[in-house]
């Protein structure tokens, strides 16, 4: 009994001690102006649903704190350059309170998560000095 009250013990500090999971979707075809398409958040006021782009995985992470950006509405329109999100995106992940996340990016997401890293601006390229991602994926 006691070695099972010891393994809840370590499996409830190894989640405790895990860094938050950002969750960064792709480009949506349906944005495209010749199609009619408008950006389609997957956040807004109240919060975000990961779960439309990454199905059951933030639902998986139980004890994990999740977050998601979601670059069209973190942008507010469609066509936004990849530089800028990945500034919007530095700044997003600058506000989690948490010396550390790990990072989920689909499709678009894996370009804005790289131009972050790599510091690129529209007219600057300028790497982050604090970089709070612990692993990407």
């Amino acid at each position: 009994m006691r070695s099972l009250c010891l393994l809840l013990l370590f499996a409830v500090q190894a989640l405790a001690q895990r860094p938050p999971v950002v969750f960064v979707n792709g480009w949506d075809r349906d944005w495209l102006p010749l199609l009619g398409g408008t950006c389609q958040p997957v956040c807004n006021q109240s919060g975000c649903d990961a779960s439309v782009t990454f199905g059951n995985m933030p639902a998986i992470l139980q004890g994990v704190q999740v977050y998601m950006f979601d670059n069209c509405y973190a942008s507010g329109r469609q066509n936004f350059p990849i530089e800028s999100l990945g500034q919007l995106f530095g700044q997003f992940i600058a506000s989690i309170p948490s010396p550390q996340v790990d990072v989920v990016a689909h499709s678009m997401g894996g370009l804005i998560v790289r131009a972050y890293l790599a510091g690129i601006g529209e007219t600057v390229i300028s790497p982050p000095l604090n970089i709070k991602i612990r692993k990407a994926v």
